[in-house]
């Protein structure tokens, strides 16, 4: 009676487990093209199509801070695992939209966004992201040619008929051969037209090459008006600053010509641009490993000595 009543309990233990595990919220499910919700660990099941979609991790995130300005936005990579009878992980880009989906048997699996951002100074912990993902039903495949069976009623019907015989078209129907008549005095009609199509195709391509030539103009001329020669001095002061600290200084304080010149070299190199307002109300912006202040009363093409946060100004 011992082992029975242990029996007993063991199964609804394990019913019981089940049934929570079917109602648990951590496993809900989600309709097609509908947006949902995950944080790292979570499952979510697509109705009706048997796939499983669990949101692993973030990685590499190097997304621009919402407090700062940055020319490029960055990235993050965001790890899902789908499964329906094949398990398989994805990556998705958040800056990069062409690879913002992934393909999963004939399910598309698409990162709508990534919350929260990374703010300057305070990462994102692992736990705290949440990942908006959206799943797309399969596209209808393109028809195809019709059986041999289809084929050959077809072909007697319009034997009979007096039409003659058929032929598949490319899209899976039938052809007859009056329609193929047709269709070839649809082609001797666009062969006469031919020579007008390539005299209007070689005047669109001397339009478009005189249009390159004048974007590459205006760009060499642009990047003219970027030089930004004050940048050389600055880096001779941080590479002194270098040599005799081995690491290089935290501050440097200049000109205006040379701080603009430092936000002209980061536009140029599409580098991202870190810019703020000190505690005593000057502008600095970050050039490598140092911040550069400006110094709107000292002569515009003003370079200071390098210091470190520990040290006082020269």
């Amino acid at each position: 009676m011992r082992v029975l009543g242990l029996g007993i309990c063991l199964v609804s233990c394990l019913l019981s487990a089940t049934a929570c595990d079917e109602s648990s919220p951590a496993s809900p499910s989600v309709g097609l093209d509908t947006r949902f919700t995950l944080a790292p660990g979570e499952r979510a099941a697509v109705t009706g199509t048997g796939l499983r979609l669990q949101f692993v991790e973030v990685t590499g995130d190097s997304r621009c801070p919402a407090d700062a300005v940055c020319i490029l936005g960055g990235d993050a990579l965001v790890h899902v695992l789908a499964s329906d009878g094949t398990t398989l992980r994805h990556e998705l880009h958040t800056g990069d939209r062409s690879r913002a989906a992934a393909m999963h048997g004939a399910y598309r699996i698409e990162l709508a966004d990534l919350q929260p951002y990374p703010f300057s100074g305070r990462p994102v912990q692992a736990g705290d992201y949440r990942a908006t993902l959206v799943v797309s039903p399969p596209v209808s495949p393109r028809p195809t040619l019709g059986s041999r069976r289809q084929y050959a009623r077809d072909h007697r019907r319009s034997t009979d008929a007096g039409y003659g015989p058929v032929m598949p078209d490319a899209t899976g129907g039938t052809m007859e051969r009056r329609e193929l008549v047709g269709g070839g005095l649809v082609a001797s009609l666009a062969a006469l037209a031919a020579p007008e199509r390539a005299e209007a195709a070689a005047a669109e391509n001397e339009e478009i090459a005189r249009v390159a030539q004048s974007l590459d103009e205006l760009r060499r001329a642009y990047e003219q008006q970027l030089t930004t020669p004050n940048v050389d001095e600055l880096r001779r002061q941080q590479r002194a600053f270098l040599k005799s600290h081995q690491k290089y200084p935290d501050f440097v304080e200049v000109g205006a010509d040379v701080w603009e010149a430092v936000y002209q070299w980061h536009v140029k190199y599409q580098q991202p641009i870190v810019a703020r307002m000190t505690a005593d109300g000057r502008y600095a912006i970050t050039f490598m490993f140092t911040t550069v202040i400006l110094r709107a009363d000292q002569p515009d093409s003003y370079v200071g000595y390098p210091y470190d946060a520990s040290e006082p100004r020269k």
